[in-house]
């Protein structure tokens, strides 16, 4: 499902805003002075169709309508008294109330800062993130380890009917409010948590994606060649005796470049290649043979171009905005970057604005499902003017490539750049 737009009416009591998203651009930024609820709004969002209900009981506002492409509106109301909640979508309504934390919680929280690595208890309900140096309070806290400790991401999740789990089932929504170059490693019984950095644990995850669609990849090969023989002695019983115009040079070809631009992207080895020259002239049993062999060639390449055509971008990407670096892709590391001098750079070695810019474009590409709505909040607090300026374009190819909505918080005239066509102000009151 597609969201066409969002309104939002008394945003801390004052707002009143309509945000009709650009569909056929896929992106949409969205622009005010300091006060006036992008963020709020990006949060309220994400919390509703998320699986942490927080900032909907936090944020005060009156109502959301959030309208669907080729389907209705849901409706949210709230008592801004009481803070409960009343979602409402079709013929369907259901009321939801602020969660209460009950005293097991409450003893379960005594050991956020051990179960948590980098979480420092520094009062009674307040603690020091170390890797990224933030102070959080307790509710923040549940926002951002939820998924990590369950007895935090319990807290604010909500008993839902049926209909509201599978509307919110085809709803993939990501906010990418700031990009944290360390990450919890995943916790494990027995075992002492750690941190690991973000753009190592990512680099992992590529080896593992390539190593399963690779997989994919075999797995057909050895079911059509286990058929080949069976298939070939169909086709040469129904052939015609005047065969189509020869156009398998044509398709040589075409799989050759395929193949060349697969191992360039380092989703195939050189010697997977097979240097095979066709005859000039080829007699009707030589032609199915050939055309079978090649349609074959064809279903096996198929099943990686999607990835391939994710990695090329990555590259592309990346290498556009790094100086003096290179990304490549090893189908066993990951991806790895080199030096002018061809010397690997520890990924741990790129500056913290390069690690930013290498987890936001691999979570976009390779950790978000097609037709999920991306909101991206301030991209600009990380890059530099230079980056700012081909910020937009980047992720246009991205939205294309991936088949993501997108919409952006900014103040920044140079991410915008010349795209005016695609922004919606924030008002006040009377504006």
């Amino acid at each position: 499902m597609r969201i066409k737009f969002i309104e939002i009416q008394g945003l801390f009591g004052v707002f009143n805003h309509q945000i009709d998203l650009n569909l056929q651009d896929r992106i949409t930024i969205i622009h005010g002075p300091n006060g006036y609820g992008k963020t709020s709004i990006m949060q309220l969002l994400h919390s509703l169709f998320g699986s942490n209900s927080y900032y909907l009981f936090k944020i005060p506002f009156q109502s959301m309508n959030i309208g669907f492409v080729h389907d209705d509106t849901l409706m949210v109301h709230k008592d801004m008294e009481k803070s409960s909640l009343s979602i409402q979508y079709k013929n369907q309504q259901i009321e939801l109330n602020p969660p209460s934390i009950d005293k097991e919680i409450e003893y379960q929280l005594s050991y956020i800062d051990r179960e948590i690595p980098g979480l420092v208890r520094v009062s009674k309900d307040h603690w020091r993130y170390e890797p990224g140096q933030e102070y959080l309070n307790f509710d923040q806290v549940c926002e951002r380890f939820g998924d990590i400790f369950p007895p935090l991401k319990h807290i604010y999740q909500q008993v839902y009917p049926e209909w509201l789990k599978q509307l919110r089932s085809k709803m993939d929504i990501r906010f990418i409010q700031s990009q944290r170059l360390v990450s919890p490693a995943p916790l494990a019984r027995g075992n002492q948590n750690s941190l690991i950095p973000s753009i190592a644990r990512l680099s992992q995850n590529l080896s593992k994606i390539i190593t399963s669609r690779l997989a994919d990849y075999g797995a057909l090969s050895q079911k059509l060649d286990h058929s080949f023989p069976v298939r070939l002695l169909d086709q040469i019983q129904e052939q015609d005796d005047k065969p189509p115009k020869d156009t398998l040079h044509e398709k040589f070809e075409q799989l050759a470049r395929a193949q060349d631009r697969l191992i360039k992207v380092g989703l195939l080895s050189p010697q997977s290649k097979q240097n095979l020259a066709l005859p000039p002239q080829m007699d009707p049993s030589t032609r199915i043979v050939l055309t079978l062999y090649l349609e074959d060639v064809k279903q096996k390449l198929d099943i990686l171009v999607p990835l391939a055509d994710k990695l090329e971008l990555f590259k592309s990407i990346i290498n556009e905005l790094f100086i003096y670096k290179r990304l490549e892709i090893d189908k066993d590391k990951g991806f790895t970057f080199y030096g002018s001098k061809d010397d690997e750079i520890a990924l741990t070695d790129l500056s913290s604005g390069e690690q930013h810019q290498v987890i936001l474009f691999y979570e976009l590409l390779f950790q978000t499902q097609p037709q999920a709505l991306v909101l991206i909040d301030e991209p600009e607090l990380s890059l530099h003017v230079i980056w700012q300026e081909i910020f937009l374009k980047q992720l246009e190819q991205v939205a294309g490539v991936a088949q993501l909505d997108m919409v952006l918080a900014t103040h920044s005239p140079q991410v915008i750049n010349d795209r005016w066509d695609l922004t919606v102000e924030l008002t006040g009151p009377g504006e």
